[in-house]
């Protein structure tokens, strides 16, 4: 890989990095908004880690 690539990964990567953290806090309201349950909610945040933790590795 040439060092142009990395440097484009590694601002995907950061850059979804804090879309991700400027979405978890908000998330949970704006679903209670929409009437979605507190356990599907954590069900949602739970399938995404798992998810993230299957793709990281």
């Amino acid at each position: 890989m040439t060092r142009n690539t990395q440097w484009i990964i590694i601002t995907i990567f950061g850059l979804a990095a804090v879309a991700m953290s400027l979405l978890h806090p908000i998330l949970p309201l704006y679903l209670s908004a929409l009437e979605i349950t507190p356990e599907i909610i954590g069900l949602m945040f739970s399938v995404s880690m798992i998810a993230m933790a299957i793709g990281e590795g």
